[in-house]
């Protein structure tokens, strides 16, 4: 079997669904946004290329306390619901939703894959 058969039937095991009850039973949904450009001037546009990574680097650090102070929470994408959200929220156009996170405590019967991390060696190769 080929590496792509093997990601294939991987990922199936997951039972992939486009309901996602955790989004609406969580008590609190955090929305992460990040700025993607600034006005400087009436004419002049600022664009930031690096505030995805820099706030994908603090939700690491977030969800390492929300995880300290035994709260549970899952990175979600906001797939196409994006600018719905922000217009929701009544965000600036300048903003850009990057994660959702539902927030609280995991249901009783919440089930968690059974993933099983590569060996070192198969990840990384020394030269």
């Amino acid at each position: 079997m080929g590496e792509g058969t093997e990601w294939v039937m991987g990922v199936s095991q997951l039972q992939e669904t486009w309901r996602r009850p955790y989004l609406t039973d969580a008590p609190v949904l955090l929305v992460v946004c990040h700025e993607i450009f600034k006005s400087v001037g009436a004419t002049q546009v600022r664009m930031f290329h690096h505030n995805e990574i820099s706030t994908a680097i603090a939700v690491g650090m977030m969800l390492s306390s929300i995880q300290y102070v035994g709260l549970n929470t899952v990175v979600t994408s906001p797939l196409n619901a994006g600018s719905q959200i922000l217009r929701l929220l009544r965000r600036p156009a300048n903003e850009c939703v990057l994660l959702l996170l539902p927030l609280g405590y995991a249901a009783a019967d919440a089930l968690v894959p059974d993933l099983k991390r590569k060996p070192v060696e198969q990840i990384i190769k020394l030269y």
